[in-house]
């Protein structure tokens, strides 16, 4: 396990200010987990990691009178993201091959899993 202070390097964002480590000093945070999980999609499914988009919102105008958004972890697209950027949500989804959630260990993990 790394040192506490490690920071995180992301294979698609590159340097990170965030810690590898959660506030206990003994557990990984989601992020590193997020970047656990770019990588084996980009080193062991070969998926270009020019065709990753990190954090983006997949829909909008939800909930709270239409104020909020949902926000994927990562998604992976048939085409590079940079041909995307400036299109709509709706557009932007039809280019959609894996949508990615990332949760680190919970006692209530269950409830984001659909099995």
């Amino acid at each position: 396990m790394p040192p506490k202070n490690t920071l995180l390097t992301c294979p698609v964002r590159g340097q990170l200010t965030a810690s590898a480590l959660a506030v206990d000093g003994l557990t990984e945070t989601e992020e590193s987990r997020r970047i656990d999980l770019l990588e084996f999609l980009i080193e062991q499914r070969k998926y270009p990691v020019e065709n990753f988009d990190v954090e983006t919102i997949v829909l909008k105008n939800i909930g709270n009178s239409g104020r909020n958004s949902l926000r994927a972890d990562l998604l992976v697209y048939n085409i590079p993201a940079k041909d995307l950027h400036g299109k709509s949500i709706e557009e932007k989804l039809k280019h959609v091959s894996l949508i990615g959630e990332v949760k680190r260990d919970s006692s209530e993990k269950k409830k984001g899993v659909n099995l």
